[in-house]
């Protein structure tokens, strides 16, 4: 009896000790197991995040604006652009200016950031006074250059060209082809008759339209 009582201690033990190593492994498996999901839904968080971030970044990039233009366009309306188009792809858009748009005078690189509405005035309609947003329309006495003000030099004097409308005979002949006979005509002339677009000088006895070509990029109203 005490042989048999020995013989089965000595097989219980290691059985019981080799189930608890078993039962160990076990639960260090689920464990890891459990740990590794964790690790994984944490994980799936993060990119979801990133996957936010991404998106609100290319909802910026692609904003748009609404773009009202009118007045001396050939098709006047509203178009909707990338936030960020300059005023010249607007009247492209509106299918140019017309041939009364005074395009020298309009700041066709003016950035679009917001809804807006933009009146393009003739050449009329400034000489009779026309007042726009300086930094879109530079009117023939505002002294702007598109936004920046400035009371000690006019347009003229910070550009370089030519006012053939205020413009002295001594100024008028630093242009080419101009001699003293022909800036006093078109002196003569300007009195009766005050220049609303460059183009009128060609009313001037002996101004043509060559002549004009060689000015016109030098002079302005």
């Amino acid at each position: 009896m005490g042989k048999k009582r020995q013989i089965k201690k000595t097989v219980v033990y290691p059985v019981a000790f080799m189930l608890l190593v078993a039962v160990s492994i076990v639960y260090k498996c689920i464990l890891n197991r459990q740990s590794s999901g964790m690790v994984i839904k944490s994980s799936g968080t993060v990119a979801s995040e990133e996957t936010v971030l991404i998106d609100e970044t290319t909802v910026t990039e692609d904003r748009t604006c609404q773009v009202y233009i009118c007045g001396a366009v050939n098709s006047p309306g509203v178009f909707t652009m990338p936030c960020g188009s300059i005023l010249n792809d607007a009247v492209l858009l509106a299918g140019g200016l017309t041939e009364d748009a005074p395009a020298e005078r309009i700041n066709l690189v003016y950035e679009l950031d917001a809804n807006i509405s933009v009146y393009i005035p003739t050449r009329d309609e400034l000489q009779n006074g026309y007042s726009g947003d300086p930094l879109i329309i530079r009117t023939n006495d505002s002294g702007y250059i598109w936004g920046t003000p400035t009371t000690e030099q006019t347009y003229e004097e910070v550009s370089g060209l030519i006012n053939i409308n205020t413009a002295s005979r001594e100024e008028l002949m630093t242009l080419p082809g101009i001699g003293e006979s022909t800036a006093d005509a078109i002196i003569a002339y300007r009195e009766e008759t005050p220049f609303t677009s460059t183009q009128d000088i060609m009313n001037v006895s002996g101004i043509g339209e060559s002549k004009y070509n060689r000015i016109k990029d030098l002079i302005c109203v």
